[in-house]
Formats: structure tokens, C-alpha cells, sequence
């Protein structure tokens, strides 16, 4: 169970992080320009929110208890709303690629749409929104897997598990066998 929640929550937002930067839309103008917008240009909030899950992943590899829960559960909810973000633009790009077609046109807006020819998604922000997904599914199983145990850390004193072991050095030095 834990593997299985280290694997999907660094693969997922890992694989999330690089699909970002793949190209997602191909347009063409009525004018015959074609542009290209990846998925860190044509929705920052969801790049940002994938960031602060992967952020929040790697603090919970720090924490324990309490704190690691919480981590755990502010990863899902972050990669849970990015991809929540990414099936809504997906469903509309044409409201991502407004800022590039106000650069390539010098209209913003609205108006900027009037412009635009077609749009050919190339189906990086599908893998997006399915790996962001996986780091969701990630933070839950982590919230269920193997509990913290306590333990002491490199630098505290172990116990032996014999209740008596100063009494063993003691008859050690006496010259007696302390397992007899």
C-alpha cells in the first residue's frame, strides 16, 4: 500500500509537471497563422496548483503523524482541483488561447475569438488531467496506509529487551557467564 501511494502520487504529478509543458492546442487564424500554447501557457492556475501538490507530496515525506495527514490531504484537494480546472478548459479551449490570439491579433477579448480559424488539440492535457487524477488517488492512499510507528531516533539509546542489562555487564566483569 505505501509503494503503491509513492508511485502514484510522484508518477502522477511528475508525469502532470512534464505534460505541462508539451504543446496542447495548435490554432489557425482566419489569416492563416497558426500558434501553438502549452499547458503552463494556457492555464497557469492548474500549473500552479500542480506545483503546490508536489510541494505538499514532498512535505509529507518529511512530516509524520497529524502533519503528514494534512500534507497528504492538501495534495489531494490541490491535484484534485487542478484537474478540476483542466476539464473545464479543456471543454472550452478557445478561452485559454484568448492571450495569445490578443498577441498574434492586437484584439483582445471577445472579439479575438471572431478571429479564430480552428483549434487542434493534441491530447497532452488528456495525460494531464489522468496524472493529476493518479496524484489524487496518490494523497488518499497515503492517508490509509501503514501507520507511524514511534521510534527513537540514530542517536537515542536502545533497549536490549533484557530489563536487566546493566546487571549483565556487571556480572561480566565478575567473570560469570550472564546467559547462564
Amino acid at each position: 500500500m505505501k509503494a503503491a501511494h509513492h508511485l502514484l502520487s510522484l508518477g502522477g504529478l511528475g508525469v502532470a509537471l512534464i505534460a505541462f509543458t508539451l504543446t496542447w492546442w495548435e490554432g489557425f487564424l482566419t489569416t492563416g497563422t497558426s500558434f501553438a500554447l502549452s499547458g503552463g501557457e494556457g492555464e497557469p492556475f492548474a500549473w500552479s496548483l500542480t506545483l503546490a501538490a508536489g510541494a505538499s507530496y514532498t512535505a509529507a515525506l518529511l512530516l509524520r503523524r497529524l502533519t503528514k495527514r494534512v500534507a497528504l490531504g492538501l495534495q489531494t484537494l490541490l491535484a484534485g482541483g487542478a484537474a478540476g480546472a483542466l476539464l473545464a478548459v479543456s471543454s472550452f479551449p478557445a478561452a485559454a488561447v484568448q492571450e495569445v490570439l490578443a498577441t498574434a491579433t492586437g484584439i483582445s477579448g471577445q472579439a479575438a475569438l471572431e478571429g479564430l480559424d480552428t483549434i487542434l488539440a493534441t491530447g497532452s492535457e488528456g495525460l494531464a488531467i489522468a496524472a493529476l487524477f493518479a496524484g489524487a488517488l496518490g494523497g488518499v492512499l497515503g492517508q490509509f496506509g501503514g501507520r507511524d510507528t514511534p521510534r527513537g531516533d540514530r542517536f537515542s539509546p536502545r533497549h536490549s529487551g533484557s530489563d536487566d542489562f546493566l546487571g549483565a555487564w556487571d556480572s561480566l566483569s565478575d567473570g560469570r557467564d550472564p546467559t547462564a
